[in-house]
């Protein structure tokens, strides 16, 4: 699934806004998406929750997963 054009967090930015990715391949990113799922909890909406929940396991699915460049 691809979300570089579609993913309403990405077009929500301002054209100047910090945006930071992570990247599949990375062997941190699903352990990262887990801890932003701890600490936004009680706040964000559970579909929001469960969204990044099953992307951290997409994430942990990945094939070819490396250390981050």
């Amino acid at each position: 699934m691809s979300y570089k054009s579609t993913d309403t967090s990405i077009q929500k930015a301002t054209e100047n806004e910090m945006l930071f990715v992570l990247r599949a391949q990375d062997v941190s990113s699903p352990k990262l998406v887990l801890e932003w799922i701890k600490i936004n909890f009680e706040t964000v909406p559970e579909d929001k929750l469960r969204e990044a929940f099953e992307c951290a396991l997409e994430m942990k699915k990945w094939p070819t997963r490396k250390q981050a460049d």
